[in-house]
């Protein structure tokens, strides 16, 4: 998991290809001095309880916003994509249906937050989020495949039980409170 205090330094090149929408044609534009460039916001990291609702916040530089899509980089199948005012299903990763969907299907500010339900250990993973915007002044629609935000999610299991006496002669049963990914620790100990 990368820290709060480090920034990815990578750089991936690959370009989303779409079908044209309502019979208006694709405009890439590789370019550097033409194409929309996004900054990188710094990596984020995420903890969340098996269970819970998650929501991983992003916000696009302006309302142009025509495509996201959200990834989790070990899987081939995206999380959500979702454009023409739709979530396209086809090729989404199983483990996601029914359970992704944006925080404001109208990106109102450029908010392409994704929102995660009844989380599990399964989801634990570093998502990025990609958009594809229109050039109001060219009208056409430009890609930049930059993630415009990435973040480490950590689900994480709880467990908590109550303590428990047994009075016997020989020991004091205790379970604590704690966290663990795959184990279950019970200690005994000598009863004073």
């Amino acid at each position: 998991m990368i820290s709060d205090n480090r920034e990815k330094h990578s750089l991936q090149l690959c370009f989303l290809v779409f079908p044209p929408c309502s019979g208006e044609q694709l405009y890439f534009d590789l370019s550097p001095l033409c194409s929309v460039l996004f900054p990188l916001s710094e990596q984020k990291n995420i903890k969340a309880e098996s269970g819970q609702d998650v929501t991983l916040p992003c916000r696009a530089p302006n309302n142009n916003t025509i495509v996201v899509e959200w990834r989790r980089a070990d899987l081939d199948e995206y999380v959500l994509l979702y454009r023409d005012e739709g979530s396209v299903l086809e090729e989404q990763h199983p483990s996601f249906k029914n359970r992704v969907d944006l925080l404001d299907r109208w990106m109102k500010d450029g908010d392409v937050s994704l929102i995660v339900k009844d989380v599990t250990i399964n989801d634990t993973g570093t998502y990025e989020c990609h958009v594809v915007q229109r050039e109001p002044s060219l009208k056409k629609r430009l890609i930049n495949n930059k993630p415009i935000c990435i973040m480490d999610v950590r689900v994480e299991i709880w467990f908590i039980f109550a303590e428990l006496t047994i009075f016997a002669p020989v020991m004091f049963l205790s379970f604590n409170h704690f966290h663990s990914k795959e184990y279950i620790y019970v200690y005994c100990k000598p009863l004073k």
